[in-house]
């Protein structure tokens, strides 16, 4: 992977819908009719901020995305330190005609941050899903500590399930509370955050076999968990049974899951770029796909690099995978496009039932010289 020192110093530069049952005394109305999963939903997104003692005793803070009533006149808000803005509105009220809405996880990827891929969480917000993303502690662009990465990964997956968990066990008087559904869950990350999603999603390490694989072969995502097989414990970095349906962003560390510990995960779908510099296509991508089982969809972008999934390209568009057609790359509009329109639609047929099996065959809707679909 590329110095994240450096990624870091630029970042601090810078149909209808049956809606599942509710119990409440307000008329609210019908909840809207569904959009196609390539436009805007037609909820109004609300973000707000939560931090709380999981049962490990340790704190975490969570972002918050949801349906929500919103002022059409009204600016969308940034999220605090970056001058970042897309739809969604601090603390707006809950929308509450569609819910309780299914929940899903985001997580984050080495040295980001909760809301690293806020184009997408809000995406899924607008189309009736409640986004719960954590800070992964000493993972994040603020608190990295590169000595304590194998604490980190092996972390994770507790930070993901006690998140899920905090959304169904808000204080009664929380601006959220009561509006995520008690029910199947996704999960989705990037990068580090997308071996995350593996773990959590329903796969099972097999530290002897990556450590052997990275004295061996020493491929990029080594660095993440090559030590793993030395810690005493590996308690936090099991499945989550809740989550039925998964998506996998440039994911990579395949070689920590054997010959068979990847079989198992929930319904997956894996979105990569064949241009990745950071965590190469052919050695760490594919490898993800290949080791899953079946039923599961992968998605490869021709001319996309790794950052085009994060929101890092609007904040410092110098990096090179966000140079564009000018750099014989996908544009980060398209490649952020594509990202939400499958997304949406794959976490759509799982959790709300919907038939968009078709959406996942890229030549209905996209240029297919830039996009294959396996």
């Amino acid at each position: 992977m590329r110095d994240v020192a450096a990624v870091t110093a630029l970042l601090l530069l810078a149909a209808c819908h049956t809606a599942p049952a509710q119990d409440t005394a307000v008329a609210l109305g019908p909840p809207p009719e569904f959009v196609a999963p390539d436009q805007v939903g037609p909820y109004g997104v609300g973000a707000t901020t939560y931090t709380f003692t999981d049962a490990r005793g340790i704190e975490l803070t969570v972002e918050i995305w949801y349906p929500a009533t919103v002022d059409g006149e009204a600016e969308a808000d940034d999220y605090g330190n970056f001058s970042l803005a897309w739809d969604a509105h601090r603390d707006a009220p809950p929308d509450l005609r569609g819910g309780p809405y299914p929940v899903v996880a985001f997580s984050h990827g080495y040295g980001g941050v909760r809301y690293q891929t806020a184009f997408l969480t809000e995406r899924l917000a607008s189309h009736g899903f409640v986004v719960v993303a954590p800070d992964h502690p000493f993972g994040t662009l603020f608190d990295l500590d590169a000595d304590r990465t194998s604490e980190v990964a092996i972390g994770r997956p507790a930070d993901v399930s006690a998140a899920l968990t905090a959304i169904l066990e808000l204080p009664a008087d929380h601006l959220v509370a009561d509006v995520g559904l008690d029910g199947p869950m996704g999960m989705i990350g990037h990068s580090f955050g997308a071996w995350t999603t593996l773990v959590v999603g329903g796969g099972v390490l097999d530290l002897d076999f990556a450590k052997a694989h990275c004295a061996a072969q020493n491929d990029p995502g080594c660095r993440f968990i090559a030590d793993l097989a030395d810690l005493d414990s590996v308690a936090g970095a099991v499945p989550d049974e809740r989550v039925i349906v998964t998506a996998a962003l440039a994911p990579g560390g395949a070689y920590a899951f054997g010959t068979t510990g990847l079989l198992d995960v929930a319904d997956p779908l894996v979105i990569g770029g064949r241009m990745d510099g950071d965590l190469p296509y052919d050695n760490e991508i594919r490898p993800v796909f290949d080791a899953l089982g079946d039923p599961k969809t992968l998605i490869t972008l021709e001319r996309a690099g790794h950052w085009a999934f994060t929101d890092l390209c609007v904040l410092v568009p110098t990096v090179v995978d966000c140079a564009g057609e000018a750099g014989g790359f996908m544009e980060t509009e398209v490649v952020r496009d594509v990202s939400m329109t499958l997304v949406t639609a794959h976490l759509r047929n799982a959790l709300y039932g919907h038939d968009l099996a078709s959406w996942l065959v890229a030549d209905a809707w996209v240029d297919e010289s830039d996009v294959t679909v396996e």
